[in-house]
């Protein structure tokens, strides 16, 4: 087990997010760059979080705010990366800065939010499954400030963003879907707040 702690910024408490499961196919474009593993090298920037790996689970208990710098960020087929967080308020901000694609082939979970930024790339491929209160994925930056501010403001780190794969008619929702998919200079991809599938 791993621990990083430091002081939490001071942020705007978030609106309780609704569950959503999402699962796409794997787009060949995609093949090149891709790690097929739990995410490692974990550095938290803001907040707490703890880190405990048994077998082909990664669990990660955070604080509301946290946000966690990753090398890479996948999950293997049979695997599963947990966020627990303190309620279906709270929010995790993940950056992966070591340049590949993130593919969830695996499952992705928590009984609040999370945010995945990655500027190579996010995919959800074949059996992949991302099961939380809300998820915003993007290939372009947020800076801190406004991820604790809740803001959606994505941009400027790259002229080639990545892109993001999540094959239409994959997705699936117990109840309203809250997602934001961002991807490319200005506008999301996918801002939903209904049902999909």
């Amino acid at each position: 087990m791993k621990k990083a702690t430091q002081q939490p910024i001071r942020s705007q408490h978030l609106a309780p997010g609704v569950r959503h499961r999402c699962a796409a196919a794997v787009a060949a474009c995609f093949m090149a760059g891709v790690v097929h593993a739990l995410p490692t090298d974990p550095t938290v920037v803001n907040g707490s979080a703890t880190f405990n790996q048994a077998g082909n689970t990664l669990t990660v208990t955070n604080s509301h705010g946290a946000i966690i710098n990753w090398q890479q960020f996948s999950i293997g087929a049979g695997q599963t990366t947990h966020f627990q967080q303190a309620s279906s308020a709270s929010t995790v901000l993940n950056r992966v800065l070591g340049g590949n694609v993130s593919a969830i082939y695996g499952t992705l979970s928590s009984n609040g939010q999370v945010w995945l930024v990655n500027p190579a790339g996010i995919m959800v491929g074949a059996g992949g499954v991302v099961d939380v209160a809300r998820l915003v994925a993007s290939t372009l930056n947020v800076t801190n400030a406004d991820f604790l501010a809740n803001r959606l403001n994505f941009g400027g780190n790259t002229a080639t963003p990545g892109t993001i794969e999540i094959e239409p008619g994959h997705v699936s929702a117990r109840r309203p879907v809250a997602a934001s998919i961002w991807s490319g200079p200005t506008s999301p991809t996918k801002d939903s707040s209904r049902p999909q599938g």
